[in-house]
């Protein structure tokens, strides 16, 4: 599952997981980051601020998400700070503004696959299946994909598609067929059918 994007004094960022129904990802030029990868400088009151955030998400998401607005106002190209409030408003539930924060975030980090994974994640949950199939392939497509190995968008991408195989077959035998559980085949190799 996503975690919240940490940030040191020295500028360097970390963490992967994102997407929803945003134009599929190009990694274009990114507003935060050199062609190096490397994290260009962020004022200290910002980092104050965000790790503050960071130290609050737990305990109270709200005030997190505050103290990361008042983090990206001072700092105007903070996409990891908008990523962090993307998936903490996510985690209340609150879609709309966790969309908002995660296109926020992909503006100025295109590169930002994690963003792109909990969007799609989103639209997999409201049933926007050709929405969020368009965000995970952008990310996991081996020629052109942002990230193709990124674990949580594969997986989310296989769970799309294990959905719409469930709606065909409900479909096609008038919901008679068993359905089939993942629960457990992470330990044992194996898909166990379940009772329908």
């Amino acid at each position: 599952s996503a975690a919240l994007m940490g940030m040191t004094a020295c500028g360097s960022s970390s963490s992967t997981s994102g997407s929803s129904s945003v134009q599929a990802p190009t990694a274009g030029p990114s507003k935060t980051v050199d062609a190096s990868g490397k994290r260009a400088v962020v004022k200290e009151s910002a980092i104050a601020l965000f790790e503050q955030g960071t130290k609050q998400a737990k305990s109270n998401p709200a005030a997190a998400i505050e103290a990361f607005k008042s983090a990206a106002k001072e700092e105007k190209n903070f996409a990891e700070a908008w990523y962090n409030i993307g998936l903490l408003e996510q985690q209340r539930g609150n879609v709309s503004e966790a969309k908002e924060a995660y296109k926020k975030a992909i503006d100025m980090r295109p590169d930002l696959a994690d963003s792109y994974t909990n969007l799609a994640k989103m639209e997999i949950d409201s049933g926007n299946y050709d929405e969020a199939e368009k965000i995970l392939l952008s990310i996991v497509d081996d020629k052109n994909g942002l990230d193709p190995y990124n674990v949580q968008a594969n997986l989310n991408l296989g769970m799309l598609y294990r959905h719409r195989g469930e709606e065909i077959l409900d479909k096609e035998r008038g919901g008679v067929e068993p359905r089939f559980s993942m629960t457990g085949s992470e330990n044992k190799g194996e898909i166990k059918n379940k009772e329908a």
